[in-house]
């Protein structure tokens, strides 16, 4: 499953280094994003266009689906239920390799979906 993320750049003024970039659900709240960006007198932000994200776990490359439990290290970052594990209910492990806890991380399911079906 691919799901779609509008990007936005921020840059320092002067300078051609992207030093933050945002995904963001819809286009609207890209746009906004942008618009706030215009009082910052240190950066500039840019609209990028859109991206493709992949829905698959990092491990398994197992496809994730709407409704499936998981959880999202970043916006390019999953893992499936299958393949991740928690020795204290709010840390979670790859294959024994700490990956983040709840306040890093998100944890989807089907109570709690990342896409909309």
């Amino acid at each position: 499953m691919k799901i779609t993320k509008h990007k936005v750049q921020c840059r320092l003024l002067g300078s051609e280094y992207v030093y933050y970039i945002a995904y963001f659900d819809d286009y609207e709240s890209a746009v906004q994003r942008v618009s706030r960006g215009k009082q910052d007198i240190h950066a500039s932000y840019l609209y990028a266009g859109t991206v493709e994200i992949e829905l698959e776990c990092e491990n398994c490359d197992a496809e994730l689906n709407t409704g499936d439990d998981y959880i999202k290290i970043d916006d390019f970052t999953r893992y499936c239920s299958d393949c991740y594990s928690t020795e204290i209910s709010t840390t979670y492990y790859i294959d024994g390799e700490y990956v983040g806890a709840d306040n890093d991380i998100e944890e989807y399911s089907e109570w709690s979906l990342e896409v909309a079906e």
